[in-house]
């Protein structure tokens, strides 16, 4: 799986460029959040955790020192060259290159949809934040109106989900992005829909309705703060009764 998506994300050199990221609803979400912090906090360690090429922090690695880490090596060439100081890590695998407790603020965008092992991602952002520190993180979630129609009258899975030969190898919902962070120590202050699909139409936002509907956005960003130290456990198999 690792050669997938290292040869997946190698091969997307535009993909900033491609995604729109300056008129994305998710990402202005993430950095809306990230500025706040960064205002409060001016000196704050960040760490984007799957930094891609890192155009979205081009406009403020000249005020605040930002890392990040990637499996791709021509998007950590690009993430230097938008001033990230950042290193290329396999999260799946590798632990990231830094002590514990070092980092302020975690960032990792549509990043945990692409591990399979997301326990040993989860904690090892647990590992290099500080005690109440934040992160931000967003998921691109599977449940749709327009992905249960897919599933309820087409047989097809939904959007973003782990599909045959899809980058995408886990599925993620509120309830089980809610299991996952509690598991590793994240008490979540608010989850926030970044907007709605429908073809046709593409993606929009009314009234920032998604707000607070976030269980049907088409992703949606998490902001939760680091409550206590929770070390990997490889023997431990995720509960499967969510309903808890």
């Amino acid at each position: 799986m690792e050669n997938i998506q290292k040869n997946h994300f190698n091969s997307r050199a535009d993909y900033s460029k491609r995604g729109d990221f300056d008129n994305d609803p998710r990402i202005k979400l993430m950095l809306k959040n990230l500025s706040h912090m960064l205002k409060n906090n001016p000196s704050a360690k960040v760490l984007d955790v799957g930094v891609a090429d890192g155009y979205i922090y081009r406009n403020i690695t000249s005020k605040y020192k930002i890392f990040g880490v990637d499996i791709a090596e021509e998007f950590v060439k690009s993430a230097k060259a938008n001033g990230v100081e950042a290193s290329v890590c396999d999260l799946e695998k590798e632990r990231l290159p830094f002590k514990d407790n070092y980092f302020d603020v975690v960032v990792t965008g549509e990043t945990i949809e692409h591990i399979v092992n997301s326990d040993f991602l989860l904690s090892e952002i647990n590992r290099v934040l500080k005690v109440n520190g934040k992160l931000i993180l967003s998921y691109p979630n599977i449940n749709t109106p327009l992905g249960i129609i897919m599933m309820l009258f087409f047989d097809i899975p939904p959007m973003y989900a782990a599909r045959f030969r899809a980058s995408h190898v886990r599925d993620w919902t509120k309830k089980t992005i809610k299991v996952a962070l509690r598991s590793f120590g994240f008490d979540i202050s608010k989850i926030i829909g970044s907007g709605f699909y429908f073809p046709g139409l593409g993606f929009f936002r009314i009234f920032n309705l998604s707000n607070f509907l976030p269980r049907f956005s088409y992703s949606a960003v998490v902001i939760a703060t680091k409550k206590d130290d929770v070390k990997y456990d490889q023997n431990k198999v995720t509960v499967n009764n969510l309903c808890l």
